[in-house]
C-alpha cells in the first residue's frame, strides 16, 4: 500500500502544467490582411463593363471599422462608355480603395488620360465611385495636343475626364481655341 501511495505522490509532484506556444510565423496584423497578386476587378452597369482596375499586388485590410484595399506597387484603371469604348485611363504608383466610402485615392506619379489626348499629371487624385467624379486640391498639369499646358491647384472632372473644372488656373492657350469654345 505504501508503494501505491508513494507512486501517486511522485505522479502528482512530477505533473506540471506546461503551455505549448505555437508560432505560426504570422503577426496579428498579417492575419487581418488578404494579399492577392495580378488582380483584375471589373465594375459593370446593366451587364456592361464600365471600369476595369488592374494591379500587380492587392492587400485587403479586413479592419471592421475602416476596411480598405491597398495597391502598393501600382494601379491601372480603364473607364468605358455605355458602348464599351475605352474613354480614359488612370495610372499611379500607389493607391488605396476605401471600401465603405467607395473612393480610390491614387498617389505618386498619377497620370490621367482621356480620349481627346489630354493628359493630367498630379501627385494625388481621388476617384469617387458613387459620384462618378475625379478630383484633387493638389497641383495639376494638363498637357493638351498642340503643346498647350495648363497649371492649376485643383480639378473636378467627370469619370471619363471629358469635362473638367479647374481652380487657380495658369498656362498658355491659343486664342483661336478659346474663341472656338465660346462660340460652341
Amino acid at each position: 500500500m505504501r508503494i501505491i501511495i508513494c507512486c501517486m505522490l511522485l505522479l502528482l509532484v512530477s505533473c506540471e502544467k506546461k503551455e505549448i506556444k505555437q508560432d505560426s510565423g504570422f503577426s496579428e496584423e498579417d492575419l487581418r490582411v488578404e494579399t492577392a497578386k495580378d488582380i483584375e476587378m471589373l465594375y459593370s452597369d446593366s451587364a456592361v463593363v464600365r471600369v476595369k482596375l488592374t494591379a500587380p499586388l492587392s492587400q485587403r485590410h479586413l479592419d471592421r471599422a475602416k476596411p480598405k484595399e491597398v495597391f502598393p506597387e501600382s494601379i491601372h484603371v480603364s473607364f468605358y462608355d455605355q458602348n464599351g469604348k475605352n474613354t480614359s485611363w488612370l495610372t499611379s504608383k500607389y493607391a488605396e480603395r476605401l471600401t465603405r466610402e467607395k473612393k480610390v485615392i491614387a498617389r505618386d506619379s498619377v497620370v490621367l488620360f482621356n480620349s481627346k489626348n489630354e493628359k493630367l499629371f498630379t501627385e494625388e487624385l481621388i476617384w469617387d465611385e458613387l459620384k462618378k467624379q475625379i478630383y484633387t486640391d493638389r497641383f495639376v498639369i494638363i498637357k493638351r495636343p498642340g503643346g498647350e499646358e495648363i497649371y492649376s491647384m485643383g480639378i473636378v472632372a467627370n469619370e471619363d475626364f471629358s469635362e473638367y473644372e479647374l481652380t487657380s488656373v495658369e498656362g498658355d492657350w491659343r486664342i483661336d481655341d478659346i474663341i472656338q469654345n465660346i462660340d460652341q
